[in-house]
């Protein structure tokens, strides 16, 4: 009798063992699952939302109205360029892409372009920076442009903006002129000439 209630105990302990193992092991699974598929909502969320930064960063390279443009720091070879470029050069993007300013004819002045590159190593921002460029056709522009650094999974890259200000320039040097004009008049005569506030005199 003894015997047997010591086999009877050890078959008790084993099934207690057996159904708390499984237990156990069920709880594991439980929480592997659990956390796969947090994890897997957690990537469905970032998924999601760089794709909507992308969608943002795409509409805005491409819609904007000013030439925008990628290129490669080291090689100066552009990766991509929106519809303004485009308008603004005559080079489509499979035209551009690949290739560098200089194997496109843009720049009429090497001398500003090597200074842009300087600067832009420099700083790795620049703004505001003029230039005279040249289109597809040959006809010749003044742009300002803007050029910052990024980096692209170890690769130095540059997003860059240009906007055609021939107008301005234009103007710009027809007000210089007209004041050198005047002044060279001034200093020509021995008159006494004087600047007044019209209303106070």
């Amino acid at each position: 009798a003894a015997t047997l209630d010591v086999i009877a105990g050890g078959r008790l302990d084993l099934g207690i063992g057996i159904i708390v193992s499984g237990m156990a092991c069920a709880f594991i699974i439980w929480l592997a699952v659990t956390g796969y598929r947090r994890e897997r909502e957690r990537l469905r969320v970032a998924v999601e939302a760089l794709t909507r930064s992308e969608d943002r960063f795409s509409n805005l390279f491409d819609l904007n109205p000013d030439a925008v443009f990628l290129f490669e720091l080291e090689t100066r070879q552009f990766r991509d360029v929106n519809a303004g470029f485009t308008r603004l050069t005559g080079w489509s993007r499979d035209d551009a892409a690949g290739r560098s300013a200089v194997d496109l004819g843009l720049w009429v002045n090497q001398d500003r372009r090597n200074l842009l590159f300087r600067m832009i190593q420099e700083t790795r921002n620049v703004h505001g920076f003029r230039a005279r460029f040249r289109k597809r056709g040959g006809e010749e522009f003044w742009g300002e442009l803007s050029a910052t650094v990024i980096d692209d999974s170890g690769r130095q890259l540059a997003i860059a903006t240009t906007r055609d200000v021939t107008e301005q320039v234009q103007v710009e040097q027809a007000i210089a002129e007209s004041r050198a004009q005047l002044m060279t008049l001034i200093n020509s005569t021995d008159d006494l000439i004087w600047l007044v506030e019209p209303e106070t005199f």
